[in-house]
């Protein structure tokens, strides 16, 4: 279930393998919110095992915004609005919304 201990756990020990994939991202210091958010999607959509593949679009931090307490955020990626919810360091995606294309 997301959020128990031990979902972010396994998020965490897979986020950390998908470093090692082809075109996955680089492993970084530090991170704002939204860049751990973004990470954290394009791990999902693209480089865990089961994704979609190399991601068409790079995932950015730009547009993410972030809750006055630090406990959920947003962000668009192509045609979807993500919803992300923070588990202590970690920034999990648990809902994406299809957007109406332009």
């Amino acid at each position: 279930r997301i959020g128990t201990d031990k979902a972010v756990a396994a998020f965490k020990r897979l986020r950390d393998a998908a470093y090692g994939k082809n075109g996955a991202p680089e492993r970084r210091a530090t991170y704002t919110h939204g860049e751990r958010m973004a990470e954290a999607a394009s791990m999902i959509l693209h480089d865990i095992p089961g994704g979609t593949g190399t991601s068409p679009v790079p995932l950015t931090a730009d547009n993410a915004t972030v809750s006055a307490d630090y406990n959920e955020g947003n962000m668009i990626y192509t045609h979807y609005n993500l919803h992300f919810r923070r588990f202590g360091d970690e920034w999990l995606l648990v809902k994406m919304e299809s957007m109406p294309m332009p």
